[in-house]
């Protein structure tokens, strides 16, 4: 990488694409106008890292009339949909990531980033980010750290984030993020490459590559996580997110039940302080929706939860809103006992996941109030609490995963 201006070269999509030391996805960067502006930022941030080094921008759109002074970067046009909120390859050949990690085999790639930050927020400092660990430090996974809100991302901070962290023994809290670094190591090892059986059901980057002993760290972007479209509908994320998750999850059991005890990954970089505190949110609708479902799903909820959950749920409906929590061991086993219920395929699995949302809404309601009028930084704490239950709670899945017809709490 040199620094003076250059005019990027596009490809054909046919063609064998050109050999480069660091591929990037501008997954974020649609229209011709955005990956030029994208293209410039990334190399702008790549600079310093070597200057031999080649850099070669994926993008999804037709890269035909793209003309780009981006220091000697060339366009690698790539067939790929924008990612999804959480790192998981899968079959389809859309799929951005499985898109990213066949181009960068076939480029010879050291380092790969998949970017979805939008060209708004998107900063050199994110593309060096992502890709300094990699090739400085020899990492094979970069994670993102995100400046979060107290209510952003509660998907991940109440279920994936938590049960991954029990599973599999990482602390990486940036899991359904749309910005990763990869090393050519997990492009091998998850590429399609012809015939890759590991592809055949949808598989968790992040997992694999702990279950491969592969080395993992998170970096600080100093960006926020794109909010998710105002037209989210949680049954159909829940479907997405979670039943791949529970797949996986029961695809890794040997590894998984092994795992004691999670310990920390290396972070890069130092989150920016002086981030707002939480405001008030009416949980009402959501108590409401949780005490409906109470009485509406109780013969699929009897399916799934034992009688001392189930108990201490009608319990719940009772309380005045101001007092409704949900304590953090009860919502561990919930969480299990759905994995659990998934497994077995005791009721339909799309229906499963679906009785499991009215139950996030009241975790949600009952973190909300406990946090209304926190900083970040104490509701980062308060998600600290949850993951140590889910810790402390592993023993009962195991218990019922190794034993489900024998074990009856």
């Amino acid at each position: 990488m040199t620094g003076e201006a250059a005019v990027a070269t596009p490809v054909d999509p046919a063609a064998e694409p050109p050999r480069c030391d660091i591929l990037v996805q501008l997954a974020g960067c649609r229209t011709a106008d955005e990956i030029r502006e994208g293209t410039r930022r990334v190399v702008d941030g790549l600079r310093g890292l070597g200057d031999d080094l080649t850099i070669g921008i994926a993008c999804g759109s037709d890269c035909g009339a793209l003309s780009v002074d981006a220091g000697g970067a060339a366009i690698v046009p790539v067939d790929a949909a924008p990612p999804e909120r959480f790192p998981i390859v899968g079959a389809v050949p859309t799929d951005a990531y499985r898109a990213l990690f066949d181009a960068g085999r076939r480029s010879g790639a050291r380092a790969m980033a998949l970017i979805g930050t939008e060209v708004d927020q998107l900063t050199p400092g994110v593309a060096r980010a992502l890709l300094q660990p990699i090739i400085a430090d020899d990492f094979d996974v970069v994670v993102p750290v995100y400046d979060r809100q107290v209510y952003d991302g509660l998907l991940n901070a109440a279920i994936v984030y938590p049960l991954t962290r029990a599973l599999y023994g990482r602390r990486i809290p940036g899991q359904l993020g749309v910005d990763f670094g990869f090393s050519a190591r997990v492009a091998e090892r998850l590429s399609q490459g012809g015939q890759n059986p590991r592809l055949r059901r949808p598989v968790w980057i992040l997992p694999q590559a702990i279950a491969d002993d592969m080395r993992i760290c998170q970096a600080v972007l100093g960006v926020r996580l794109p909010a998710p479209p105002d037209s989210i509908d949680l049954a159909t994320v829940f479907a997405q997110v979670l039943g791949s998750l529970f797949v996986d999850m029961e695809q890794r059991a040997p590894f998984w039940q092994r795992v004691q005890r999670s310990q920390a990954v290396p972070t890069f970089g130092t989150a920016a302080p002086g981030r707002a505190p939480a405001g008030p949110v009416d949980v009402r609708p959501m108590i409401e929706s949780f005490v409906n479902a109470f009485r509406n799903l109780q013969r699929v909820w009897t399916i799934l939860l034992p009688p001392a959950t189930l108990v201490a749920l009608k319990r719940l409906t009772l309380v005045e809103p101001e007092r409704f929590r949900l304590p953090d061991d009860l919502w561990a086993r919930i969480v299990y006992d759905f994995a659990l219920g998934h497994r077995l395929r005791v009721i339909n699995r799309d229906h499963l996941l679906g009785a499991l949302v009215p139950l996030y809404l009241a975790w949600v309601a009952s973190y909300a109030l406990e946090v209304q009028g926190a900083t970040p930084a104490a509701a980062d704490v308060r998600i600290e609490r949850l993951c140590a239950a889910f810790e402390a709670e592993k023993p009962y899945l195991v218990r019922r995963w190794r034993w489900p017809d024998r074990f009856n709490p």
